[in-house]
């Protein structure tokens, strides 16, 4: 895709500019928790064209993210220092292993049927987004959390019809009519703050030594692009859970594990099955530009989420690479769809 061309280099130039400590490092954090010496490289593509083979409404969603080991109050940047300080007073969050990452990141919408010139007005409208958000991820023994500010733009500024052209002409696809009908053109910014608990895995108890565990999670998100707030949770059974909180998603999702993985040489793996509802009070993509007139519809505002996947997490000397698949089934997003929406989700994430 033209965005991710451009968004590749960025990535790999923080990676380079920060560098990382070596992950054998075990040195003391909250609580006692080691910190987390490694960096993670983390990307994630969504399409309902895994699923279904189809072109319609959250169509596309790309996600590339870097996150820096984590470190001592003292050696995180200004700003982050200062609110990991504000935060570790309180008691719904206390000390904890604090690291900060960014993300770059693209979603597209298209109605149901993208071979009309004029679309349907009672159809989801055509949009793109493109963002960038700064995250800071707190982890203690039990729970992870994460703040980010996110900062984007909404309309043909955020390339979203030259990147669905782009791929649908290496695929030789019909390109999508109705683009000159997308959202306008909006600066975007957002608050977003999630945790993760992960519940003792019960190990011994099950069938050739498998492990069982809940994550369950809430999630907060608020600004001109989407207000919503979510409570879900994930199942998983398979070896050494301890390693991560799940696979990474496209927010908002059933679940949105961080993308750190805290193993020590060891093979992982799991399945999972996960569901969340979101209680919505803004859908910019649904509802249409903030500040402008533009095609738009009524919201619903109960959404769920239901999925299942399977993941591994391999190690290569002192590095991991964990592969995963996700399989998503989401509720209606406006009043007038037809029926549920199905998408599948790839994650890859390189932590050294």
């Amino acid at each position: 895709m033209t965005f991710l061309r451009a968004a590749v280099p960025l990535a790999v130039a923080a990676s380079l500019f920060v560098g990382s400590a070596p992950a054998h490092a075990q040195e003391a954090g909250a609580g006692g928790v080691p910190l987390d010496r490694r960096a993670v490289f983390d990307i994630v593509t969504e399409n309902d064209f895994y699923a279904s083979t189809t072109d319609r409404w959250y169509t596309t969603g790309t996600r590339l993210g870097y996150l820096h080991p984590e470190q001592r109050q003292a050696d995180l940047p200004a700003p982050a220092a200062w609110l990991d300080r504000q935060l570790e007073g309180l008691g719904f969050f206390g000390p904890a292993n604090t690291r900060w990452g960014i993300n770059l990141g693209q979603h597209i919408y298209t109605p149901s049927d993208v071979s009309r010139f004029n679309p349907d007005p009672k159809d989801h409208p055509y949009a793109g987004y493109a963002f960038f958000d700064f995250m800071l991820m707190r982890r203690t023994e039990s729970y992870q959390d994460r703040f980010t500010v996110q900062a984007g733009l909404v309309g043909p500024g955020s390339w979203g019809r030259n990147s669905q052209d782009f791929v649908h002409g290496l695929l030789n696809q019909d390109v999508s009519h109705g683009w000159k009908y997308q959202l306008r053109q909006e600066w975007a910014l957002g608050l977003g703050f999630d945790r993760t608990w992960r519940l003792p895995a019960n190990k011994g108890t099950l069938p050739l030594g498998l492990e069982l565990d809940a994550l369950p999670s809430l999630a907060l998100a608020a600004g001109n692009v989407a207000v919503y707030a979510q409570g879900g949770g994930r199942l998983r059974v398979g070896s050494n859970l301890h390693m991560d909180y799940g696979p990474s998603r496209v927010r908002p999702a059933a679940g949105d594990g961080p993308s750190a993985i805290h193993g020590k040489g060891e093979f992982g793996w799991y399945v999972f099955a996960g569901a969340a509802g979101r209680a919505v009070g803004r859908d910019i993509f649904i509802e249409g530009n903030t500040f402008k007139p533009s095609r738009g519809l009524n919201r619903q505002s109960l959404v769920a989420d239901m999925d299942i996947g399977a993941a591994l997490l391999i190690p290569v000397y002192d590095r991991y690479v964990r592969l995963s698949y996700t399989q998503d089934w989401r509720t209606q997003e406006f009043v007038g769809q037809k029926r549920y929406h199905h998408f599948g989700s790839f994650n890859l994430s390189y932590a050294w």
